[in-house]
């Protein structure tokens, strides 16, 4: 077969199959609108109101499926359910159903088996171009009747399984300029590395890996090996010292180093120490200002003594 490329190729248009083929993959399928509160992404497309037996799609909302984009309309279409009469409940399945006869959506659904323990059925996902591509939206449950029309579907019949597409990832330079965009939206910050989902009126952090960093010793010390890092949000401090300074009486705070912005915590936080030779300390890290320091041990900590910290685990205020 001789290569080909579209949807331009010598000159010739794009077909409803070959803009599936194009855009398919990367629109992904799913609800979509811009600017969503909360409150809109919390509720199901599908929906029943004791009408009938039948449910409903709310009005004015949009979705798109394989690249083609669907929408609700003004008035909330009805999906109605085959009656069931074999003595057991049926989960069926409503869906956004791309159909490639002529490529339209429309809302459709499968019927589920009757069973003392229903399952819905499963979406029907064609591969190639032709049969149908569907977009699962709400599992509902249509009990056993004799009765003609039976059973009205209520609101707790229904299930959803719908989802919504956010829009597109964006890179931010820094912290010093960060858009608002719908929740959702995924972000990346060049400048240290660390993953955020937005949540339309800020971001949340997802990840970071960042380095071990050597952190600067106070003055009086020698031979320090004091590291910090941050993961996923939290700082992991560690470090040993070795005091180069006149002995130290018992409970004489011993200032260790400064913490950087990113790696101090949320609140003001003791730990614990080790002093060498043999006795316990506590340590004391303040929020503010990020210093670390020993206090409270019960003897002379001498010099040429060791100071071992951690290692500390904490949430990261930044």
């Amino acid at each position: 077969m001789a290569e080909t490329s579209f949807p331009v190729a010598g000159g010739a248009g794009v077909t409803d199959a070959t803009y599936e083929r194009l855009l398919g993959p990367v629109t992904g399928s799913g609800r979509y609108g811009m600017g969503l509160t909360a409150g809109q992404l919390a509720t199901p497309l599908i929906f029943a109101d004791n009408s009938g037996r039948q449910v409903k799609a709310y009005a004015g909302q949009a979705a798109v499926v394989r690249g083609f984009r669907w929408e609700s309309g003004t008035t909330p279409p009805v999906v109605a359910l085959d009656a069931n009469t074999s003595g057991n409940p049926r989960l069926d399945l409503i869906v956004l159903r791309l159909s490639r006869n002529d490529f339209t959506v429309r809302l459709n659904k499968i019927n589920g088996t009757p069973s003392t323990v229903p399952a819905a059925p499963s979406p029907v996902q064609d591969t190639g171009s032709t049969g149908v591509w569907d977009l699962p939206l709400a599992a509902v449950r249509v009990a056993s009747s004799g009765v003609t029309g039976q059973p009205f579907i209520q609101s707790t019949d229904v299930t959803p399984v719908d989802w919504w597409l956010t829009g597109p990832g964006v890179t931010l330079r820094n912290g010093t300029s960060i858009p608002v965009t719908s929740p959702g939206t995924p972000a990346w910050r060049l400048d240290n590395g660390r993953s955020y989902i937005s949540t339309g009126t800020g971001y949340t952090l997802l990840g970071e890996s960042g380095a071990w960093t050597k952190l600067t010793a106070a003055g009086g010390w020698t031979s320090d090996a004091l590291y910090v890092q941050r993961v996923n949000g939290w700082t992991y401090l560690q470090g040993t010292l070795v005091l180069n300074a006149a002995d130290k009486a018992p409970s004489t705070d011993l200032a260790v180093c400064v913490l950087p912005d990113s790696f101090r915590p949320a609140h003001d936080m003791w730990f614990q120490a080790t002093l060498q030779p043999g006795q316990a300390a506590f340590g004391f890290i303040t929020a503010a200002t990020g210093s670390v320091a020993i206090t409270a041990y019960a003897s002379t900590f001498p010099n040429g003594g060791r100071a071992v910290l951690g290692p500390i685990t904490y949430p990261s205020a930044g």
